[in-house]
C-alpha cells in the first residue's frame, strides 16, 4: 500500500456534481452486501440495476448542500457530509436531488417501505442531536478493490482534524456490527441501538465529539 499522507480537508478530492454517476456505482458496489440494501433489493440484478439511483439521490443533495470526498481524483472511496445548517432533508430539496425519478424506478411499495426506515432513522436523530449543531455523515463506502488500504481511515480523519478545530461533533447512523465497531474504535459513542420496524435491520446512531 503507498503512503497517503492527508490530514486536512484541503487535501482531499472534492467531487462535484459530474462526478455523481460514477461515485453512485462505486458506493452500489461498497454496499452491495449492506443490511439496508439487502432488505429493500432483495433480487441481485434487481441491486445492480436500482441501487446506483439511490446513491444518486443522496450524492446530488449532499453535493448541493454539503460537502462529498474522495482520497483523490482517482475516488477510491467516498465520504458524503451535510453541516449544521443542512442536517435535515426537505421535500424541496429531494425533489431537487431526483425524488420523482427514484419514484418512478422504485415502485410506490417499495419507495413507503424505505421511507419507513427514513423515518425511524430521523426520529431518532431529531430526539437525540437536531438542537445540536453538528455534521452529519451520510455516508463513506469504499470501492472494494481499494477495501482494507486506509481510505476510510483517510477520509473520517481528516474531517476529524477539521472539526477538532471547529469544536462540532459528528452523528452518523451505521447498520452492520462491524462499523459499529469501527466506528467505536475511531471515538465514536453509541447514542441508540435497535431494530428497525418491520425488519430485522439492526441500527446504531453514534456521535463524536471532537477533543476537549
Amino acid at each position: 500500500m503507498r503512503q497517503i499522507n492527508i490530514h486536512s480537508v484541503t487535501d482531499l478530492y472534492q467531487l462535484t456534481k459530474e462526478e455523481i454517476t460514477k461515485a453512485g456505482k462505486l458506493l452500489a458496489r461498497a454496499f452491495y452486501d449492506d443490511p439496508v440494501i439487502e432488505h429493500y433489493f432483495p433480487e441481485h440484478e434487481e441491486r445492480k440495476r436500482l441501487s446506483p439511483c439511490l446513491w444518486n439521490f443522496l450524492l446530488r443533495d449532499c453535493i448541493q448542500y454539503g460537502e462529498v470526498y474522495a482520497p483523490s481524483k482517482k475516488i477510491e472511496g467516498i465520504a458524503a457530509w451535510l453541516p449544521p445548517k443542512n442536517v435535515q432533508m426537505t421535500t424541496w430539496r429531494a425533489l431537487k436531488a431526483g425524488a420523482i425519478e427514484v419514484a418512478w424506478k422504485f415502485g410506490w411499495k417499495r419507495l413507503k417501505q424505505m421511507q419507513n426506515f427514513v423515518n425511524y432513522i430521523d426520529k431518532i436523530h431529531q430526539k437525540h442531536v437536531i438542537h445540536c449543531p453538528h455534521w452529519y455523515l451520510i455516508t463513506i463506502g469504499i470501492d472494494p478493490q481499494f477495501q482494507g488500504s486506509g481510505f476510510g481511515s483517510v477520509l473520517l480523519k481528516a474531517m476529524f482534524n477539521r472539526l477538532a478545530r471547529e469544536k462540532i461533533p459528528i452523528y452518523l447512523e451505521t447498520q452492520t456490527e462491524e462499523s459499529m465497531n469501527i466506528y467505536t474504535h475511531l471515538g465514536f459513542e453509541i447514542l441508540h441501538s435497535g431494530v428497525v420496524p418491520g425488519t430485522e435491520i439492526q441500527n446504531w446512531a453514534m456521535i463524536w465529539f471532537p477533543p476537549e
